[in-house]
């Protein structure tokens, strides 16, 4: 398997933590999505909250582009 990178800065990651602290319970993984744009790449990152079922949210921090 090929080793994958995904930067984010610490604006992003806080975005996450604070995001994850709302849902009760706290999911069991976080999968983060990293799609180039051709300006930059944005983040989703995406949560199950149920079989079948989860929510997402926009991470990017669009300053930094």
């Amino acid at each position: 398997m090929s080793e994958t990178k995904i930067y984010i800065s610490p604006k992003e990651l806080q975005s996450i933590m604070d995001w994850i602290e709302t849902f009760d319970p706290k999911p069991h993984r976080v999968e983060i999505i990293a799609h180039p744009t051709g300006i930059g790449t944005a983040l989703r990152v995406e949560v199950e909250t149920a079989d079948g079922e989860g929510r997402y949210k926009d991470i990017t921090d669009y300053e930094n582009w």
